[in-house]
């Protein structure tokens, strides 16, 4: 995730791409996040050494998510209710599926 130029650039990210997560919740203080963000909210000025290189938290961080490539600035740890009701209905139109080639093996063979 690139450098924000200040809380409300990264607030804005925040409300566009977290606030449908289902990881993204109140950590009990009435507060709202996620972990991820967060660690990479917090340790944003240990992801580059003094010579601006990348260092090992980064590399880690940027797993999670990416800042450059064709996913930069998706989390990978994204899951909507969205994702589980289409992954849900596609689960079951496979078993359906599935029962109706059976029954209709079994109406071929009697």
């Amino acid at each position: 995730m690139a450098c924000f130029p200040n809380g409300m650039s990264f607030a804005a990210w925040q409300m566009a791409n977290c606030s449908d997560c289902l990881n993204y919740r109140d950590n009990g203080t009435g507060s709202y996040g996620c972990a991820i963000t967060d660690a990479r909210f917090l340790l944003a000025n240990r992801m580059h050494d003094r010579k601006c290189r990348r260092t090992q938290v980064f590399g880690f961080l940027a797993m999670l998510i990416p800042d450059e490539g064709p996913g930069a600035f998706e989390c990978e740890m994204r899951l909507t209710r969205e994702q589980i009701e289409t992954e849900e209905r596609e689960r079951n139109h496979q078993l359906d599926l599935e029962r109706y080639e059976e029954a209709m093996a079994e109406a071929r063979a009697a």
